[in-house]
């Protein structure tokens, strides 16, 4: 009787600790995405002046948690310009992110509040967390000048806005499952395309992970932003019309036919970053590449496409 009742009396006690939360919390999982939004600019060459084939690639990476709110948000921006001479002719010299250049950027002299580039963007990451997507887009308004209107913004932030709430909005758009990730990284690669006379072209290769507390990835996404100027003898030069990375344009890319896996491009690059996850960044350095493309077995299965090593590269760099 006596064993009965023990026996009794620890079910009992058991299912009192799992009503009480006594049992094993399982750790909170989020979701990640990464956004992209480019603009351009292009001046001709004169006689007195080179001119310039211009592109600013601004991202946004996020960490957002069950109930749709931010976690962690970061941007950043790749500003990349080619000097063209009145014979067409570019001369280009990569420059880091304006992250990666901190107070070199040297914005903090310019400011209205003394505040460096990275200052004013870490700010504005800092009041977006715990806003949900609607509330953070309602606090990135901006003015006919493309400056933000929302006072808590201003107090830190006076850049123009409208690149980054695109960049932002573009990013909640891209959520995917991320675990039990505590850190987000984005990093960058570039491989450019010049032909003298006829164009420039910008391949500049994003990517965003997250990660858990393991070291292991547990989100991957990447994108490109391929950008042609076109270029004549003359010097002058021209921006394309349509300005989206390569992901944002879908279908719209048309690779699907071309491809040796009938693949579009953004399908290739999820495939990839889907093979990334679960690793940590050695094991992904380590993913076997010859002259700029897979010889992975499981990695061809759903990507063919070369440059593999920039993909990689964009990955990796930032952690």
């Amino acid at each position: 009787m006596k064993k009965v009742l023990a026996i009794a009396l620890a079910m009992v006690m058991v299912f009192c600790l799992a009503a009480c939360g006594g049992g094993k919390k399982e750790p909170e999982t989020f979701q990640f995405g990464l956004g992209v939004s480019n603009a351009t600019t292009a001046t001709s060459a004169t006689a007195d002046a080179a001119g310039n084939a211009q592109l600013d690639a601004t991202y946004a990476i996020i960490l957002v948690d069950k109930d749709g709110k931010i976690v962690k948000c970061e941007f950043d921006v790749s500003q990349q310009k080619a000097a063209i001479d009145a014979k067409g002719v570019a001369t280009f010299n990569e420059l880091p992110t304006k992250r990666d250049r901190g107070y070199d950027y040297g914005m903090t002299k310019a400011s209205p509040i003394g505040k460096d580039w990275f200052e004013q963007a870490d700010h504005l990451a800092s009041v977006l967390v715990g806003l949900n997507r609607e509330e953070a887009l309602a606090k990135m308004a901006y003015d006919d000048q493309a400056h933000a209107t929302d006072a808590d913004v201003l107090a830190g932030f006076t850049i123009h806005i409208t690149d980054f709430a695109e960049a932002l909005a573009n990013a909640f758009d891209h959520l995917e499952d991320a675990g039990a990730a505590v850190d987000i990284q984005l990093g960058t690669a570039i491989n450019n395309t010049p032909k003298d006379g006829e164009s420039y072209q910008y391949n500049i290769y994003v990517g965003g992970s997250a990660k858990d507390a393991d070291g292991k990835l547990t989100a991957v996404q990447i994108d490109c932003s391929q950008i042609t100027f076109t270029v004549d003898a003359t010097g002058a030069v021209t921006a394309p019309e349509d300005v989206r990375s390569k992901y944002n344009k879908g279908y719209d890319y048309g690779m699907t036919k071309a491809s040796a896996i009938g693949k579009e491009w953004f399908e290739q690059t999820e495939f990839l970053g889907e093979s990334m996850e679960g690793k940590t960044v050695d094991e992904i350095k380590a993913m076997p590449v010859a002259e700029g493309k897979s010889t992975d077995a499981d990695v061809l299965a759903g990507f063919s496409m070369g440059h593999i090593d920039d993909f990689i590269k964009a990955v990796v760099s930032a952690w």
